[in-house]
């Protein structure tokens, strides 16, 4: 049982509508989310704030979105990354494992899709 009191995600995505399913999800199991736009406000919240899940979008204004999950990764290698992306290019979901990420979503997000995995990986960290 995931302990509500202790989930804070960061909130990776550039798209306010694309945003809604993730946070209706977290909220959904009673978590609090920092929604951030771009790669560097990712890595300042990071660095400043403590999460025990994170939430990543590709495709960013600022950053390319594996270079984001391999700086994550580096400085918090416990930390679950899920990439949550529109592009399912071949080998894509490869690429981000390899960079560090610990699963990969497809958009338009599924909402009870998401809750299964923010509970399985919170639950597990």
């Amino acid at each position: 049982m995931v302990n509500s009191l202790s989930i804070n995600v960061l909130y990776i995505e550039d798209s306010s509508i694309q945003s809604r399913s993730g946070a209706r999800a977290v909220r959904h199991i009673g978590g609090e989310y920092l929604l951030v736009t771009t790669g560097a406000a990712a890595l300042e919240a990071a660095n400043t704030r403590t999460f025990n899940l994170i939430l990543c979008d590709l495709v960013l204004p600022d950053m390319d979105g594996i270079d984001l999950i391999q700086q994550l990764r580096y400085k918090f290698p416990t930390i679950p990354i899920i990439v949550i992306t529109a592009f399912n290019l071949p080998g894509q979901r490869e690429t981000c494992l390899q960079a560090g990420a610990t699963d990969f979503v497809m958009k338009p997000v599924d909402t009870s899709e998401l809750e299964e995995l923010l509970r399985k990986y919170l639950s597990a960290s």
